[in-house]
């Protein structure tokens, strides 16, 4: 359980100490300037690269990172989400919930398997709730806005919520749009599976799983695409789990610029089959990709990002109507991904 904001920054902090301190063994685990050509500059030498900059550099790595399936690298998508809660119940002000939600992305090559650019890609989903303002006498099986008494004393908990996964197979192939310019057309289908493991109140006390698909272009000048994920509860956990059958949309849309920029947003709608309580928000931020250079011929590229949305429809009474995500993303070797296919860990551009 977490008890503080203080346990999961330490997490963060752990994690990127990792990959990024002195020793052989962690240095290992970087990009050499040569990995970096070979796999965001597969045709550029390495003359061309040194004459080029990282900057240029950073502009192909951002186009590529934002592939949902993923590429010859692995991606820590760290998310805090801060969001203001509008309430429309009497004598119940505004509240807001604090997020940090923890994404790695690991895509298995499976050309062995299948063919040409055929791609398994798996992602769990760890969202750790730092400061969440809860209502003593809450009973969620009231209509909603009805299960808050207005004499309820809020009170700020902290926890861990429900891990989700989900796994898509499918293709990321070379191809050309009059739009979106020379690029990578993708297109995989899979599952997704929510797993009841929050603490503190903070999980829906159900296992479901359901389909799951993803549709997408990656271009020079932009991506645009969708993954929907769907979600049926089939059994309960602890015994007091009720309905969740649920699905999550999330439209991605960017522009791209020079040097790693990027402008757009990836907002995440859910639909509850069950009620009518949906939440559909809208957002808008910069994306920025920067190579950093370590030393000892080591780069490690991480992606910046700040985005606002705004909820045009809250799932409650009590919702979410503005949000601010904040997120870090260091890009490493796939090194699950390798020794999943048999590969040397370091490999790049397969074993």
């Amino acid at each position: 359980m977490i008890h503080s904001m203080r346990d999961p920054f330490i997490l963060t902090m752990c994690t990127l100490l990792f990959f990024c301190s002195d020793g052989l063994a962690a240095d290992q685990k970087l990009f050499t300037d040569q990995d970096m050509i070979e796999v965001f500059a597969p045709n550029m030498s390495s003359d061309q690269a040194a004459s080029n900059g990282v900057e240029l550099d950073a502009s192909e790595i951002a186009r590529q990172t934002s592939n949902p399936l993923g590429g010859d690298f692995m991606l820590l998508i760290n998310e805090w989400h801060f969001n203001w809660l509008e309430s429309d119940i009497p004598g119940i002000s505004s509240k807001n919930v604090y997020t940090h939600i923890f994404q790695p992305v690991i895509p298995i090559s499976m050309e062995d398997v299948f063919g040409e650019n055929w791609i398994l890609v798996n992602r769990p989903t760890l969202p750790i709730i730092y400061s969440a303002e809860v209502p003593s006498g809450f009973n969620p099986e009231f209509p909603p806005g009805q299960g808050v008494p207005p004499d309820a004393i809020f009170n700020s908990r902290s926890g861990l919520a429900d891990i989700s996964h989900f796994s898509l197979l499918g293709t990321s192939t070379p191809s050309n749009s009059n739009l979106l310019g020379p690029g990578d057309r993708v297109l995989a289908a899979g599952f997704s599976i929510n797993i009841p493991t929050g603490s503190n109140g903070f999980s829906n006390d159900v296992w479901a799983a359901g389909p799951a698909a993803v549709a997408a272009y990656i271009g020079q000048k932009g991506v645009l695409g969708s993954l929907v994920q769907t979600q049926f509860d089939f059994a309960t956990a602890r015994g007091d789990g009720g309905e969740y059958d649920v699905a999550f949309v999330q439209p991605i849309y960017y522009v791209n610029f020079e040097g790693g920029w990027q402008i757009g947003g990836a907002p995440l709608w859910e639909f509850d089959f069950n009620s009518d309580n949906h939440q559909i928000p809208i957002g808008l931020g910069v994306m920025k990709t920067q190579v950093f250079d370590l030393g000892n011929e080591r780069s490690l590229p991480i992606r910046f990002g700040l985005e606002g949305r705004y909820h045009l429809q809250r799932n409650d009474a009590l919702g979410t109507e503005w949000e601010i995500v904040l997120s870090v993303t260091p890009i490493i070797p796939n090194i699950i991904g390798n020794l999943i296919s048999g590969c040397p860990a370091m490999s790049v551009g397969g074993c």
